[in-house]
């Protein structure tokens, strides 16, 4: 008996390459048209409150035959997330205001409770000053999220643009790298027969 094994190692080059195309893609569009970018994320999320609130709903029905308070929990979480949804889809403004509300006050809170712990339990000055300053950024960050979500939202979705365009860039370099040294390797197959 002859068994014969042809075998090639894997090259990246091509997932790096297709990464890099797509954060490419998607940072250029986040940086360039941040409205757009912001409402595709809100029509996504609806989206996926969709298919969570029909889960749920799916879960509600299973469990209506047991009753009691799991069926009510599912029941009341289905119904949120397609609130959610028609919320996303009808008036995605509002939901937008809504979530950088939110994610505003989180940042408020967080900036607070970071630089009142880094004033005051940091041994350090350098380390105090940082973490008072960090604080400080993300307090500053919150309370224009929570004052004036349109222009943060289209500055932190700037931001972020720029750090996936960047992203990519990389990736591309990487692709690019790895390409050539396949071309300059010879073939790196093996051949095995065993009799």
């Amino acid at each position: 008996m002859v068994v014969c094994s042809f075998s090639s190692p894997a090259r990246s080059w091509p997932s790096f390459l297709a990464g890099g195309i797509l954060a490419v893609f998607l940072g250029l569009l986040l940086f360039l048209e941040p409205a757009l970018s912001l409402r595709l994320m809100l029509y996504s999320l609806g989206a996926l409150a969709v298919i969570v609130g029909i889960i749920f709903l799916a879960a509600a029905v299973f469990l209506s035959r047991g009753g009691g308070w799991p069926f009510g929990v599912m029941l009341v979480f289905g119904l949120l997330m397609l609130g959610i949804a028609f919320i996303a889809f009808s008036n995605p403004g509002l939901l937008g205001g809504v979530l950088a509300t939110l994610a505003g006050a989180v940042l408020v809170v967080g900036g607070l409770a970071i630089a009142v712990s880094g004033a005051f339990s940091l041994p350090s000055f350098a380390r105090k000053l940082a973490q008072v300053a960090g604080g400080g950024v993300l307090l500053a960050t919150g309370l224009l999220l929570v004052f004036r979500s349109g222009l943060a939202a289209t500055l932190i979705a700037r931001a972020i643009g720029i750090f996936v365009l960047v992203f990519g860039v990389i990736l591309l370099a990487l692709a690019v790298l790895g390409w050539l040294k396949d071309r300059r390797s010879p073939p790196d197959w093996t051949d095995v027969c065993v009799r």
